[in-house]
């Protein structure tokens, strides 16, 4: 091996060093910020917390099965039964049969769930807003451009098909 090429390796792995401790930040930020912002919106919804992780859950993976969504968010099949049967009866959770195998039944959010959902995450939004017009608007571009990057790292890592463009 060349010094270049351990360079380059030692670079690689400051990379991905630097991502895994951006990834943690973000995950304790997100841990924070949703804790202080999320009772008022969920409480404005109607819903309780965990209620609102299943919506969130079943948002990024529709048609989980009921055992799916329990691993997921951390609690057993049996309790996690009975939220959602409440928010079955709500409107906006649909039991849907599996086309491939019929004897599965799939959980996906109904279009009151998706609207209930958008308006949180709107909510949401607003409050990154807040906090973003803080910085110069330069900064808050080149975040947004590394925010781009990251997201399409992430996408190919995960093997999912997104492109980011301005909005």
């Amino acid at each position: 091996m060349t010094g270049r090429s351990k360079e380059g390796l030692r670079e690689s792995k400051h990379d991905a060093r630097l991502m895994m401790e951006v990834v943690s930040t973000l995950s304790l930020f997100t841990r924070t910020t949703m804790l202080r912002w999320l009772p008022q919106l969920v409480d404005e919804a109607g819903l309780t917390g965990e209620r609102y992780m299943m919506l969130f859950e079943l948002g990024l993976q529709p048609d989980s099965s009921l055992k799916d969504l329990a691993e997921a968010i951390g609690v057993s099949p049996s309790a996690l039964s009975v939220m959602v049967q409440s928010l079955v009866e709500r409107g906006l959770v649909s039991r849907v049969a599996d086309p491939a195998d019929r004897r599965r039944i799939a959980l996906r959010l109904s279009a009151d769930g998706e609207r209930t959902m958008a308006r949180l995450e709107e909510g949401l939004v607003d409050r990154f807003h807040a906090y973003l017009e803080e910085l110069d608007p330069a900064l808050r571009a080149e975040l947004a451009d590394a925010s781009r990057a990251m997201l399409d790292v992430v996408d190919r890592i995960m093997g999912r098909d997104e492109s980011r463009t301005e909005e």
